[in-house]
């Protein structure tokens, strides 16, 4: 049991960092397309947005009125569609699977 925690455990810090780093790079490359100051370094930039993107995914929701809707949020929201559909297929897999071996 304990590796199974592990195991998801670590799929899960894996998956909340791939999704940082599709958040800001799409960001960061929409900033350059559109000939935007990017403000911040990207090595301050990066950590930031690795670890603050939900709070900045919602904002960006919750602002689209009047901030419009940008590509770095729609690639952010299929990345997390993504990831759960992936989560939840393997637990019903798992389940599935485990239930056989009984």
């Amino acid at each position: 049991m304990d590796d199974r925690i592990k195991s998801w455990a670590l799929k899960l810090s894996l998956s909340y960092a791939l999704i940082g780093t599709v958040y800001y790079l799409s960001g960061f490359v929409w900033l350059v397309i559109t000939g935007r100051q990017v403000v911040f370094s990207p090595l301050v930039g990066f950590p930031l947005t690795l670890l603050g993107w939900p709070p900045m995914l919602y904002a960006d929701l919750i602002h689209r009125e009047s901030l419009g809707i940008r590509p770095h949020t729609i690639l952010a929201l299929i990345t997390v569609l993504g990831i759960g559909l992936m989560f939840i297929w393997q637990a019903i897999w798992g389940h599935i699977n485990h239930n056989k071996d009984l």
